[in-house]
């Protein structure tokens, strides 16, 4: 029921942002010439083009880039479909499908490297590859980072300011 609760705000959401679109497509059929409108724009109504318009912005919303949780988890994607998974303000990583999910206190991506703080411990994943490397204290990144230009621990964030970060400003208004 709670998934319910929490997808009946997404789906007004898609509505009204379907025919926002479905307005803007529509109306640009009165800027081409007659014959083009003739041809093409005419038998197509206005319905169609929000059904369709509902549809594709419902499918992106379970897309890598379009998905941003449901209810009480929350997505962000990092690149190269990796992604911070969060539940209960709890962010979690993986480095691929089959690993162990890894709890993380604080992170920042640089370079495709995804540098993060779980446990007093340190990592460094190559999102590319998928590769951790595991540092035992912060001395020990701290070297390897000056080394190879990663940020440093004090530049860290938490999950909760870097997931409203990405998903503010257009992403908020214009995608699902």
């Amino acid at each position: 029921m709670t998934f319910l609760r929490n997808l009946s705000p997404e789906l007004l959401k898609i509505a009204l942002l379907a025919a926002v679109y479905a307005f803007a497509i529509y109306s640009f059929r009165f800027l081409v010439s007659d014959s083009i409108r003739q041809k093409w724009f005419r038998p197509i109504k206005y319905w169609f083009i929000w059904i369709v318009m509902c549809a594709a912005l419902f499918i992106y919303s379970f897309t890598y880039y379009g998905n941003h949780g449901l209810g009480d988890s929350y997505y962000l994607p990092l690149g190269h479909h990796r992604a911070v998974a969060a539940a209960d303000s709890y962010a979690f990583f993986r480095t691929n499908d089959s690993a162990p999910a890894m709890s993380i206190d604080s992170f920042l991506v640089q370079h495709d490297e995804l540098c993060m703080e779980s446990g007093g411990y340190f990592y460094i994943c190559n999102l590319p590859t998928g590769e951790l490397k595991k540092f035992d204290n912060r001395a020990g990144y701290d070297l390897y980072a000056s080394k190879h230009s990663l940020p440093d621990v004090k530049n860290f964030l938490d999950f909760k300011s870097q997931y409203n970060h990405y998903w503010k400003g257009w992403r908020k208004w214009v995608l699902p």
